[in-house]
């Protein structure tokens, strides 16, 4: 219970330290017209961090235990935890995603915030890396995207990447059952599969048990992913 509350403690004191970064550091770039300008931006001018996010990136971060020499793998996560990494110093760190729709902000951001992230776009069911690349990778709120069996194919590539004692940090939505969304009109930026009905995957909710207790030829997930890890 002590390390839990010392966790706790640390995540709330990241929290502020981003909420700083955001009102003294990022939101102030709104006099200048080629930041204010971007969709990221734009969006955390807006809501800089929605509700399930206060907890869910200083959690990460702090899950992580990061030193500045890390070499670091974002997959996917949202940008504004790169963004903060990067500016507090933290160089070694590599953003990216399936699309490239953030490369041309990011390129206007290391130059107003004097960082120089590595900026890549790849599937990650085939991360373009060697084995034995990064000290820490995270993932925030992707895995549970990525449709069929991806989120665990992601898992074993990070673990190839991974070097030997590193770190992996994933979020993933629970729920009391298994449970897929699919929608009628997707509204998301990445590709995804469509059903026989023509609703395109979105999520899955992940029970901490089962994957689907209704097909037998799936086996359970979190068996899955813990052995993969």
């Amino acid at each position: 219970m002590k390390e839990e509350n010392q966790l706790m403690l640390s995540v709330r004191n990241r929290q502020k330290d981003i909420e700083e970064f955001v009102y003294l550091k990022l939101l102030p770039k709104v006099f200048q017209e080629d930041i204010r300008k971007t969709r990221h931006f734009r969006e955390w001018f807006r809501v800089p961090m929605n509700y399930p996010r206060i907890i869910e990136l200083p959690l990460t971060i702090e899950l992580l235990d990061l030193n500045p020499n890390n070499s670091i793998l974002d997959i996917s996560s949202p940008k504004l935890l790169s963004l903060y990494l990067a500016e507090r110093g933290y160089n070694q760190i590599t953003i990216s995603d399936i699309e490239d729709y953030f490369m041309e902000d990011f390129k206007k951001y290391s130059k107003a915030f004097n960082i120089s992230p590595k900026i890549d776009v790849f599937d990650a069911t085939n991360i373009p890396y060697k084995n034995n690349t990064f000290d820490k990778v995270f993932s925030v709120s992707v895995l549970e995207h990525i449709p069929d069996f991806g989120d665990v194919e992601v898992v074993r590539e990070v673990l190839r990447v991974l070097k030997p004692g590193g770190c992996f940090v994933f979020t993933l939505p629970a729920y009391h059952a298994y449970l897929e969304e699919w929608l009628k009109k997707p509204t998301f930026y990445w590709a995804s599969k469509k059903n026989q009905e023509g609703d395109t995957f979105y999520q899955r909710r992940y029970h901490y048990l089962t994957r689907n207790p209704e097909d037998k030829n799936i086996r359970q997930v979190a068996i899955k992913l813990f052995r993969a890890v």
